[in-house]
């Protein structure tokens, strides 16, 4: 047995692409709390308001995808069956980033 009984959770590889992941997530988090706070608060943004709007949204998408790739990483070629949720976070996240791409060239 190549893991000797254990699942791919006690590898280390495995251990640090979920702790990249949790990163990421934590990060699109807090951005999105702190830019929430700004608004509610009325924080005086001025013209840049659309581009710490549009930063907030570049930042998730791309964290998102990285995110993705990690637990595909991790769950291996399997994922991309259509029977698979991350198959459809795949794609969710790859049109995410087709309207970020957009918005960069604008």
């Amino acid at each position: 047995m190549v893991l000797g009984g254990q699942s791919y959770a006690h590898k280390p590889l495995t251990q640090h692409a979920v702790v990249q992941a949790a990163i990421a997530l934590d990060s699109i988090e807090a951005l999105l709390q702190r830019i929430a706070g700004d608004w509610d608060h009325r924080v005086r943004h001025g013209p840049l308001w659309a581009a710490v709007i549009l930063a907030a949204k570049q930042h998730a998408v791309e964290s998102a995808q990285q995110v993705v790739n990690l637990a595909l990483e991790i769950a291996g070629a399997a994922s991309l069956s259509k029977k698979n949720e991350l198959e459809r976070l795949y794609r969710d996240v790859r049109a995410g980033g087709a309207s970020a791409e957009c918005t960069r060239q604008l």
